[in-house]
């Protein structure tokens, strides 16, 4: 099952999120997807820190053990597919790689 979630974001930073998303090949509603269940599942750690003494906060977000392993891992790799010309769209990757985790969070 399912649900809707609706909140309000600032346009440009929609825009923006969304223009890189189609960059990467994903559905900004897939990166959403994962990174609530990344936060849920206790890999992704999101803090408030105080910046130019205290004028403004901004979130820190931090990738934490085996999760951030493989990230860095998974970019390596991919950094040097890259350079040898072998790319894919993240959604392909996402299907390849997660295909759980693809069928249950994707679109």
């Amino acid at each position: 099952m399912t649900t809707q979630v609706l909140f309000r974001i600032d346009k440009k930073l929609k825009d923006r999120a969304m223009e890189k998303a189609r960059h990467e090949g994903v559905a900004l509603s897939s990166v959403l997807k994962l990174a609530t269940k990344a936060f849920v599942d206790g890999n992704l750690d999101i803090q408030l820190v105080d910046k130019e003494n205290m004028k403004a906060q901004a979130p820190v977000v931090h990738l934490k053990g085996k999760s951030a392993k493989r990230l860095d891992r998974r970019v390596g790799e991919g950094m040097r597919e890259y350079k040898k010309g072998n790319i894919e769209s993240m959604e392909a990757f996402l299907k390849r790689e997660y295909p759980d985790l693809h069928k249950a969070y994707g679109d």
